[in-house]
Formats: C-alpha cells, sequence, structure tokens
C-alpha cells in the first residue's frame, strides 16, 4: 500500500464509528431564547409584580368613587326603661328589647385636598415603573441566554478545531512511525510526533470539558436538556474514536454554524443607544411616584369633607314598637390643625427620594451610554479583526500542508512541521475567538440599544 494512503485512512476511519445511538442535543439560538423567557422564574416574577401593581392602581383610584354598603345592626337589650305615670296605670317603656336596622348607606369623600388623587397618580406611575422593570427584566434574560448560546459555540466549535487537529496529529503519527521504521525519519522525529500527539488529545479532552461545562450553563437557562449528561460532548459534526484515553461521546451538541449567527447579530451593529430603555424609565417612574406620593401627602394640611346618605328600616320607631323607614344625610368636616410635623417630614422624605432617584437616574444613563460606547467600539474592531483572523486562519492551515509535504521530501525538519501545526491550531482558535467576541460586543449594543 503506497505510504501516502496512510493519512487518508487515519483521518477516515473515525467516521465510521458514529453512534447513532448517542443522545442529542439540538438547539438554536431562537429556541434558546425563546425558552429562557418561558422556563425563567425572575421573568414570571417581574410580571406578576407589574400586574400586581396595575392591580393595586386600579384599588387606589376606586377610593375616588363614592362608596355603597349595605349596613345593618341587631341588638338585644334585657333591661329597657319604663316611666309608669299613676300607681294604678301600666308602666310604658321608652323602648323594645329587640332592636334592628338595615339599609343602603352610601359615602363619598368629596374632598381631600389632593389626597386620594394624588395617591392614585402616584400608584399608575409605580405600576409603569414596575412594567419597566420587568421589560429589562426581559432584556437581561435575553442577553444572558444569547451570551451562554455564544459560549457554548465556541466551546463547541473548539472541540471540532481540536479533535480535527488530533486526528491529522494521529496520521501525521502513523505516517511517520512507517516512515521510522523503514529508516525515513529519525527517532526524535517519532517521539516528538508522538509528544505532538499527547498535547493535541490533552487540549482536545480539555476543550469538552469546557463544552460540558457550557453545555450545563446553557441548559441551566434555557431548563433544556437537563436530564442529559455531557460530561463527555462532542460537536454535531465531529465523530471521536472512543480510546482508553478519549472516552466515548455521552451527548452530541448541534448549534447554529457561527457564520449564521454572526449574520443573524450583523444589524444589531447599526442599532442607535437608547435614551429610554427600560432601566432609566423604570427610575424615572419610580421617582414620578415618589414626587406623587409627596402632593398626596401635602393634601394633609388640607380640610377633608365626608358626605353620608342613608336609606334605613329600622325597629323599633323611637318608645313606638313599629318599624319605620329612616331617611338620613349629613356630612362631616375635619381640618387638622397640629400633627407635630408628621405630614411635613413625610413630604420631604418623599421628595428627597425622587431627587435620589433622578441623581441614580442621571449615573446609571452615563454608565450605560459608556457600555454602549465601549461595546459598539469593541465591534468596530473586532471586525477588522475578525477578517485579520480568518486569514491567518487560512494561511496557516496551507503552510502546515505545504511544510509536511515538504518534511515528507526531506526538504524540512520535523521541528518545522510542529510549528506549523501549532500555528494552524492557534489560528484557528483564534478565528473562532474573535468571531464570538463579535457576537458578544453585538448582543450588548442590541441589549443597550432602541427596539
Amino acid at each position: 500500500m503506497p505510504k501516502g494512503t496512510h493519512l487518508l485512512i487515519i483521518l477516515l476511519a473515525p467516521a465510521l464509528a458514529c453512534g447513532a445511538d448517542i443522545p442529542r442535543l439540538t438547539m438554536t439560538l431562537d429556541q434558546a431564547v425563546q425558552a429562557s423567557m418561558e422556563t425563567s422564574d425572575q421573568w414570571k416574577s417581574a410580571r406578576h409584580e407589574a400586574e400586581g401593581a396595575q392591580d393595586q392602581a386600579m384599588a387606589v383610584r376606586g377610593r375616588l368613587f363614592p362608596s355603597l354598603n349595605i349596613d345593618g345592626s341587631y341588638t338585644y337589650l334585657a333591661e329597657i326603661p319604663a316611666i309608669q305615670i299613676t300607681p294604678q296605670s301600666p308602666a310604658f317603656a321608652f323602648t323594645t328589647h329587640n332592636q334592628y336596622s338595615i339599609g343602603p348607606e352610601v359615602t363619598w369623600m368629596v374632598f381631600s385636598g389632593g389626597t386620594l388623587t394624588q395617591a392614585w397618580r402616584a400608584s399608575e406611575a409605580n405600576a409603569r415603573a414596575q412594567s419597566q422593570q420587568a421589560e429589562a427584566v426581559r432584556r437581561q434574560i435575553r442577553l444572558a441566554a444569547r451570551l451562554a448560546y455564544f459560549q457554548a459555540q465556541l466551546a463547541s466549535e473548539q472541540v471540532r478545531l481540536y479533535a480535527e487537529s488530533y486526528r491529522v496529529e494521529r496520521a501525521q503519527y502513523h505516517d511517520i512511525s512507517i516512515r521510522y521504521q523503514n529508516g525515513e525519519s529519525a527517532r526524535v522525529d517519532l517521539l516528538s510526533a508522538e509528544q505532538d500527539l499527547l498535547s493535541r488529545q490533552n487540549e482536545l479532552l480539555q476543550a469538552r470539558a469546557n463544552l460540558a461545562a457550557a453545555i450545563r450553563d446553557l441548559s441551566s437557562i434555557t431548563r433544556q436538556g437537563e436530564a442529559l449528561d455531557p460530561t463527555w460532548p462532542s460537536e454535531g459534526n465531529t465523530v471521536l474514536e472512543p480510546t482508553a484515553e478519549m472516552p466515548a461521546s455521552t451527548l452530541i451538541l448541534i448549534l447554529d454554524p457561527l457564520h449564521d449567527s454572526l449574520s443573524r447579530m450583523d444589524p444589531k451593529g447599526l442599532l442607535l443607544f437608547d435614551p429610554h430603555q427600560p432601566s432609566l424609565e423604570y427610575l424615572s417612574n419610580l421617582a414620578e411616584s415618589a414626587r406623587r406620593t409627596a402632593q398626596s401627602l401635602e393634601g394633609g394640611h388640607w380640610p377633608t369633607l365626608n358626605v353620608l346618605a342613608s336609606l334605613m328600616r329600622e325597629y323599633p320607631n323611637g318608645p313606638i314598637a313599629e318599624n319605620v323607614t329612616q331617611k338620613m344625610v349629613g356630612a362631616n368636616l375635619s381640618l387638622p390643625l397640629f400633627a407635630g410635623g408628621q405630614t411635613q417630614y413625610a413630604v420631604r422624605a418623599q421628595k428627597r427620594q425622587a431627587e435620589a432617584m433622578e441623581e441614580n437616574r442621571a449615573q446609571t444613563a452615563r454608565t450605560l451610554l459608556d457600555s454602549w460606547l465601549k461595546a459598539r467600539d469593541q465591534a468596530v474592531s473586532l471586525r477588522v479583526q475578525q477578517i485579520i483572523a480568518h486569514r491567518a486562519a487560512d494561511r496557516a492551515t496551507e503552510v502546515s500542508r505545504l511544510r509536511y509535504q515538504a518534511y515528507r521530501l526531506g526538504q524540512l525538519r520535523y521541528l518545522d512541521v510542529e510549528d506549523a501545526d501549532l500555528r494552524e491550531i492557534q489560528a484557528k482558535v483564534q478565528a473562532a475567538t474573535t468571531d464570538v467576541n463579535l457576537l458578544v460586543q453585538l448582543a450588548n449594543l442590541e441589549s443597550l440599544s432602541e427596539e
């Protein structure tokens, strides 16, 4: 058999050992984001809080309207007053032992100095704040899901690259072993090839461990594949021949190709900074709620006027033991005179709370803008680095192939082959890392930009 065919046989042999029964975890970027939204307890909690705040605002608004109730009472008196006009006449009772009343009653606070109205406005502002907070949580979860997905893509790509390099090193070691047996290679070349093979094997094992950790992070966010065992994962297009020192795959991960994710995320780099993003609007609405609460408390300096009307069925009718329909209309006016400064200091506290929220918003806006600018600068730089990294990877691959051919012809030392192989894998890993770093920055830009 020609010696050149040994390399082809070693490269193709693992493909024959593909394990069809190995569990697979297939997930697209959209599926990862959707699953994280559907299963996130934090997102559910934020939505419930927003809905609860809306209900609370409606409850406070109800205090602006009249209140209609059915009131009823019953009393039994063991001793009732009585009078006897003359010794011979019977005693005359002033009331009865059994007494009751029942009927509708309407009450309404006609004037409260703005207390109720501003309390309602404060509750509405707080509801808007909680709604914005829920939207901010949604963005955070989406960003976390994408970052976890991108890290899994990077780890998966590294497994593919190291597995490919490992197979090449095995093929080269096998080829050099035959050349050594035929006296065409020195023993130092054989030992160096074996050392390179062991080094690449160790790097592949570490890459698989990194992929296992990335899968667990992704599963933790999306709740997908939690029952699977990612201890020894492999990438979807990678076939690893199990050996004593290369454990069989326990899970095959299939994700979107990196270039698909880059095409999907590339337009995100054109988005503008959002000066009204949810985290900022959340603080603005909290400040508005505090101001409205202060105005509501200021209403405590004003008098309050309540009116009351009722239509009651009562028994007895005074001293007469009969039923009577009693109509009643009344009003109550209350004017605060002294409260030890409670209202004044409560108003001041809310105003200061509003000022603190405004200052917090201003600082947060500056921080977010700085983060957006840094992410944009990084993305611009990474686009250029990406072109260079992929060109370098292509050149390194070509150099590695040519140097090994030259070595087999006796034109180069094996040390030159080692150097080329190392540069090739480093260049490919660097290209993949640059792609994922660009994806991360584009995701950061999207989270801080207008939608």
